[in-house]
């Protein structure tokens, strides 16, 4: 397990009449083994912070912690799965899934063992031999998530995965996905702007301000889920659960005080 800490971090681009500031003093801890997600405003800087704790932008002051020690760039304990699937066109998924440990030095044997693993895990079998173009988007966007566990990520970025999948699809994903983080473990920082994905996923619900990014708030779920066995019901009743509706809509009066100001 590993946690995710952010000191006093602050983010700024340069533009063409100074510096602007996407980023503005975030102090936040997310405990290892948590599935946190993080919604706010477009433009708050989410997927900067994404970016940052996967190690592919630098804070312009603050530092990031992962299991207590600073972010110097990209390793291999975080996997990142962005939106657009990102898989190499001309492997095959047993191929894509296989990239990560083949580049560790795993021994061939674990690596095979490894991928049917999680072809099996994420509903593929049999798919293992297709290329990209040859798998649906929710496919191909499984390969992805197989793919950055193969590695045995310490910690899972995930920048809005399922944006891009039709409604039906993305529910199907996001039980997958919660299946998949119960039975493997690790630390989960998940983007979205679906306020239902945020609190049907969410453990620590982070509610971000309109730019410059801030944290307006923290909500743990994590009694309540489990009280109400949410990750036990299929989704479809979750998403019509009293309780589940009351926090839905305190997170969207949240956003929207911060899109109105």
């Amino acid at each position: 397990m590993s946690s995710v800490e952010f000191r006093s971090v602050v983010k700024r681009f340069a533009v063409d009449d100074g510096e602007l500031t996407v980023i503005d003093g975030i102090s936040l801890t997310v405990p290892g083994d948590t599935f946190a997600v993080i919604v706010g405003p477009s433009g708050c800087g989410k997927s900067t912070l994404i970016h940052m704790v996967a190690g592919l932008e630098t804070p312009s002051a603050g530092e990031i912690l992962v299991g207590g020690k600073p972010v110097a760039g990209p390793a291999p304990d975080r996997a990142v799965v962005f939106q657009k699937f990102a898989l190499f066109p001309w492997k095959t998924a047993r191929e894509n899934i296989a990239f990560g440990p083949r580049n560790l030095g795993v021994a061939p044997a674990e690596r095979e063992a490894t991928v049917r693993h999680y072809l099996e895990l994420m509903g593929l079998e049999g798919f293992g031999d297709r290329f990209p173009h040859q798998l649906s988007g929710g496919m191909q966007q499984r390969v992805a998530i197989a793919r950055a566990y193969a590695v045995r990520p310490r910690v899972l970025l995930m920048d809005e995965p399922f944006a891009a999948l039709d409604a039906q699809l993305r529910v199907v994903l996001q039980e997958n996905l919660l299946q998949l983080w119960t039975r493997e473990g690790g630390t989960v920082l998940f983007i979205t702007h679906s306020v239902d994905e945020a609190v049907y996923l969410a453990d620590d619900l982070i509610v971000m301000t309109r730019r410059p990014g801030r944290i307006k708030r923290v909500l743990d779920l994590r009694e309540v889920s489990a009280r109400l066995g949410w990750r036990k019901r299929p989704i479809e009743e979750v998403m019509q659960d009293p309780e589940y509706l009351h926090i839905k809509a305190e997170v969207w009066r949240n956003i929207k005080e911060e899109l109105t100001q």
